[in-house]
């Protein structure tokens, strides 16, 4: 059915009503005259997530000051993350907005989660949350999910050593490291708490484990450290303990975390106290509150049925320890109200003190939930747990936001409520509506994309080839647009603030206002006129061979003092220079990918990719196309790509089994092990090597058939090799090398003297260890190359390093850096950390432009042999230090 064409004048009258993303001081909100847990609509996506009511005096999240940080030292504006659940939530689901009530991503396909929170684990930014089930009285049996930035789950963590799956209450990472927590039945006497001899206890287990690897490194139990007279808990009164089906529950562990120093602060509700324990021994060092309290407590330091216990050492022997004061349980009342406190511990003296607390707006209890979250500037946001509130308080203790996201008498809630910088580039596509009663007005929004500055409209007569016909700026998180147009098809392209095309909505058809199914592409860029394009390329070259005539090669020939290697420098140069203008004209239409996809998806002859993304690309593919199935193999290489590596996304991983073919490169190793290469590394053609490093890593072709020319003298007499063949000593592989022992050192073993196959771990760990802050920069790879040498030369009494190995090391040493980056987590799996080169969970090429990766490696290389200085030992020894 055709849709008339209304005027956008008529907007007011003919959009369907939709609830606002917040309302500010609304009377009738509080009352529950728009319902019990009133909701957000959308045009563009069907999202209902919670309509806010919000009390705010001041603007609740710095905005960034004139040296680009907020006083919270972050570049970015804080968004909140919150686990919005309840019988009355018409769509459960994790959520993430912003402090003008904004919908930022929800995940209502989630359900109810609880814990939903922002981490760094492996050196990326992450959240996290608990899906399972709950039972009483007040535990769970499921997992904790753990989510990129592009909203996939990476990572799911369950308890070890049991079939009981994990509680919800807390999750804490530390590096790789996940803290958690879940609940056994254990048979106990409670003769000393009026029970039976033989009753039965929920023991809570706290565990760490590795994430990456599974393996458990820490297991504590509630039983064996805390006696159950300690509770506060009333058995008698609840009648239970007296089966394996029906545990008492006294301790109710509901906090974990592993501090900086290894140990642990627990939280347990059921005896009003936090646990500082021993990380080797699980020995209580000291307890703070309950029954049995290591410390005076001083003036309003006690606390009831506490949440969320979390301790900042501020010296030696001090503690800051937060923690939401409930006040109360479901069956006692012990304050008036609940508060967020900060306590100041002296483990020296043993003195408490009171150093903040902060109150609720409402003035009233909170039994069950909650959590206090501080900040460097001396903010603090507090969740109010099962009462559907979050406020957030300055320094001075004065409300900065207060948020209400349901009514008093309404059942939804959000277990905890935390604020955290985020980034989002969802691998979804922006999504996009035509008004039902005017067809010139349309709608967009995009579910969890943080970076869009701006939409635009994009219109043309075929769906496959739109161009940009108007544009507006984002207004919150569903835009209205104009679409007044003469074209036939239309779709919405996403921009960030730098111009970048970050996405696009699929195409729709402007007369029926149905979608064609097709995804629409990034509007294609003008190019340059061949005349304009022959003359910027003779203007580049002219002021090139200036700088080199005039410049560099003086130095070079100070450098060198003449003789053999001053004629393999300018050798080495002018091929340099000879390459680049070859193939100049097709590095300039290299091709360039949305952020966060430096590998190209998936394309063949029969399914290329765009003219106006990878024109070289699909010019070959139609040449492929031709020749159908005669086509050549190595045009049949660089025209068939399975995507794997495309966003992150490398497929399965496997190791290499001993019959497998591998050699000395992590490069090449970690392609096979992730199938890019034949996984068993064997008949391999140069072609096939050269396509599948660039587009891995996202390296010029130029570049990629530099790095593989020096196998050509293992195609001797054929037209494939194995991995192994490039393991050959005095060809390729040399002594000195970074990863791989030499082959008459003091460490040289059978494997190495095979194949080189298993890369070092003695030399892993001197020069690549464990650490989650250090980030290597050139300089540092530079050293790292120059040290191993220098030390090579020393300990290996035929040590043997010709000029080609020379120059083939140290681009390899650059390639590390430029390809892989200066992040040690992101290094040591491709290294062969675990005695096989991989890549770590959404891995993407360090360097982004095709053009700079290969002018930085090669700028680099040249820079190692220009400070060689001929034979030059002595050199590598200071340049080491």
């Amino acid at each position: 059915m055709l849709l008339p064409r209304l005027p956008s004048a008529l907007l007011t009258l003919l959009v369907p009503s939709v609830a606002n993303a917040a309302r500010f001081h609304d009377d009738a909100y509080i009352a529950g005259f728009r319902g019990l847990a009133p909701t957000q609509k959308y045009h563009s996506i069907d999202l209902r997530p919670p309509e806010l009511n919000i009390f705010a005096t001041q603007p609740p999240s710095p905005p960034p000051n004139p040296n680009g940080t907020t006083a919270a030292n972050s570049s970015q504006p804080l968004l909140t993350f919150l686990g919005y659940r309840g019988s009355n939530a018409e769509q459960p689901g994790p959520m993430i907005i912003d402090d003008d009530g904004e919908l930022v991503w929800y995940g209502p396909e989630y359900g109810g989660v609880l814990n939903v929170e922002r981490h760094t684990y492996l050196g990326q930014d992450v959240f996290s949350f608990y899906t399972g089930t709950e039972q009483y009285p007040g535990f769970g049996n499921g997992q904790f999910n753990i989510l990129n930035a592009s909203y996939d789950i990476i990572a799911t963590v369950t308890s070890k050593n049991t079939t009981h799956g994990l509680d919800p209450h807390d999750f804490f990472i530390v590096h790789d490291i996940a803290t958690v927590e879940f609940w056994i039945p254990h048979q106990l006497d409670l003769s000393g708490i009026g029970g039976q001899v033989d009753g039965w206890v929920y023991d809570c287990r706290v565990q760490s484990i590795n994430i990456t690897s599974g393996e458990l490194l820490f297991d504590w139990s509630t039983v064996e450290h805390v006696p159950v007279e300690d509770t506060f808990y009333n058995l008698v009164e609840r009648d239970n303990g007296k089966t394996i089906n029906d545990p008492f529950d006294y301790f109710h562990l509901n906090s974990v975390q592993m501090d900086s120093l290894g140990n642990y602060v627990l939280g347990a509700r059921g005896t009003s106290t936090v646990y500082y324990v021993d990380g080797k021994t699980g020995e209580v060092l000291w307890r703070l509150g309950g029954r049995r309290p290591s410390f005076f407590m001083g003036d309003g330091v006690g606390f009831w049925f506490q949440h969320h216990a979390r301790a900042i050492p501020t010296g030696p022997d001090t503690f800051n320890i937060s923690l939401f004061d409930n006040g109360a349980n479901q069956y006692e009342q012990r304050a008036v109200q609940t508060r967020g406190v900060v306590l100041h511990v002296n483990t020296t003296s043993l003195n408490t003190t009171l150093l903040r607390q902060v109150l609720p707006p409402f003035h009233d209890i909170c039994p069950s939930e909650g959590s206090v979250q501080t900040f460097p500037d001396g903010r603090i946001l507090v969740g109010w747990g099962i009462r559907p509130y979050y406020t957030e308080f300055d320094s001075e203790d004065q409300v900065l936001h207060d948020v209400q996201f349901g009514t008093w008498d309404s059942t939804v809630h959000s277990y905890r409520a935390f604020k955290s910088p985020w980034k989002g580039y969802p691998r979804t596509h922006p999504s996009f509506a035509f008004n039902s009663s005017a067809i010139d007005i349309g709608f967009v929004s995009w579910n969890g994309a943080t970076e869009v500055s701006t939409w635009r409209v994009l219109g043309g007569n075929m769906a496959d080839d739109l161009v940009e016909v108007s544009s507006a700026n984002k207004t919150g998180f569903e835009t209205t647009l104009n679409l007044t147009t003469s074209s036939d098809f239309v779709a919405v392209a996403a921009f960030d603030a730098f111009g970048q095309c970050l996405g696009v909505s699929e195409v729709f058809s402007y007369f029926n206002a149905t979608s064609t199914g097709l995804v629409g592409e990034c509007p294609r860029e003008a190019l340059l006129s061949p005349s304009l394009t022959r003359a910027a390329f003779l203007i580049i070259v002219a002021v090139a061979s200036y700088i080199i005539s005039t410049r560099i090669l003086p130095c070079i020939l100070r450098l060198c003092r003449g003789g053999y290697h001053y004629t393999l420098v300018v050798v080495f140069v002018v091929i340099l220079m000879g390459t680049d203008a070859i193939f100049f004209t097709a590095n300039l239409v290299s091709p360039k990918l949305k952020h966060g996809a430096a590998v190209p998806p998936s394309f063949s002859p029969t399914a290329p990719p765009s003219i106006f993304k990878m024109p070289g690309t699909w010019l070959l593919c139609m040449v492929a196309r031709f020749f159908g199935h005669n086509v050549p193999d190595w045009l049949e290489r660089w025209t068939v790509w399975g995507g794997i590596g495309y966003d992150g996304d490398w497929g399965e991983m496997q190791a290499p089994t001993p019959t497998d073919s591998r050699g000395p490169c992590p490069a090449l190793n970690s392609l096979a092990n992730h199938g890019i290469l034949p996984r068993d590394g064997r008949h391999i053609t140069f072609n096939q090597f050269a396509s599948a490093i660039s587009r891995s890593y996202n390296l010029a072709p130029t570049l990629g058939v530099q790095l593989i020319s020096p196998f050509s003298v293992f195609y001797s007499g054929r037209d494939w090799i194995d991995l192994e063949d490039i393991g050959g000593q005095g060809v390729v592989q040399h002594d000195g090398s970074t990863l791989r022992e030499d082959i008459s050192g003091p460490f040289a073993h059978a494997t190495v003297i095979a194949t080189q196959r298993e890369p070092s771990q003695r030399l892993i760990a001197f020069f690549y260890p464990e650490s989650t802050t250090t980030q290597y920069t050139w300089r540092e790879h530079s050293k790292i190359l120059a040290f191993r040498r220098a030390a090579s030369r020393e300990q290996n009494g035929t040590f043997s390093l010709s000029f080609p190995q020379y120059l083939f090391g140290s681009g390899n040493a650059a390639m590390i850096h430029e390809a892989i980056g200066g992040d040690l987590n992101t290094i040591r799996p491709w290294v062969g950390v675990d005695g096989y080169e991989h890549f770590p969970p959404g891995f993407e090429p360090h360097c982004r432009d095709v053009r700079a990766l290969q002018k930085n490696v090669q700028v680099k290389q040249a820079d190692r042999l220009l400070l060689r200085g001929g034979d030059s030992p002595s050199f590598e020894r200071r340049y080491s230090h």
